[in-house]
């Protein structure tokens, strides 16, 4: 599955209008899903070897500030490890 099948748009998943417990629950439906498929690849072929994953800060939504200039969003940081 290409990574590139997760780069969805907000409003094509429509979590501007989603409940904040739905949207929040879609979004980290979604990274888990792109976390899944990179330790999936990790080491094969071209594929850096991933070892670990962590979250480092979110999942949050853009503030009300935000929202009016860049949209509405979610965003998490992760730390990603790996060997090479």
């Amino acid at each position: 599955m290409p990574y590139s099948r997760h780069s969805a748009s907000k409003t094509s998943i429509g979590w501007a209008e989603t409940p904040e417990p739905d949207a929040e629950l879609t979004f980290t439906n979604l990274v888990g899903d792109i976390i899944s498929e990179m330790m999936e690849l990790a080491g094969s072929g071209a594929y850096l070897n991933v070892t670990s994953i962590a979250i480092k800060d979110g999942p949050s939504r853009s503030s009300f500030d935000e929202k009016e200039s860049n949209g509405d969003y979610y965003q998490v940081v992760l730390e990603i490890g790996w060997a090479g």
